[in-house]
């Protein structure tokens, strides 16, 4: 039996909240020069809650993991109550690459997969890094495991309905 190889280990770019991470410091500047104009040190405070919010939107995506074996695709979730999923190889069916231009910016995409898992049939692995090689390396890998469990995907043509 094959050992079972790592190909990603990572976490979505934190440019995923890029809009939010603006909002932040743009409500934290706000909260300062508030309190500055003010002379009203409370009002400062504000600006501590949202560093707070900001802290806790980091962590969220930073605590999601992705792992892509040569079998299998694992994504675990979660602060204090970890989720994981797990995906077959051999049961996707596509696996698509979305570059917004954002991401494209930092040298990160969306890939988009489906499979015939019932529990998991779409997935998407959000902002990685890499993610056209990582897209090619899955491609590779969904074929192999595949031929060595002697999977055949067949596609039925789903026209229109003779019947209706």
């Amino acid at each position: 039996m094959s050992e079972e190889v790592v190909l990603f280990r990572g976490s979505p770019s934190l440019v995923v909240k890029a809009g939010t991470f603006f909002l932040g410091v743009l409500l934290i500047a706000g909260f300062i020069a508030l309190a500055v104009w003010q002379n009203q040190p409370l009002i400062a405070i504000g600006a501590g809650v949202v560093a707070l919010w900001l802290v806790v939107v980091a962590v969220f995506i930073r605590t999601q993991v992705f792992e892509v074996t040569n079998e299998r695709l694992r994504w675990t979730r979660g602060i204090l109550t970890k989720r994981t999923d797990e995906m077959e190889l051999y049961r996707v069916l596509d696996v698509s690459l979305v570059e917004p231009f954002l991401l494209r910016m930092v040298g990160a995409g969306n890939i988009e997969i489906s499979s015939a898992d019932t529990t998991t049939p779409r997935l998407t692995l959000p902002a990685v890094k890499g993610a056209r090689e990582l897209r090619e390396k899955l491609r590779v890998s969904i074929e192999e495991c595949r031929v060595k469990r002697g999977v055949r995907m067949t596609e039925f043509d789903q026209g229109p309905n003779p019947a209706a």
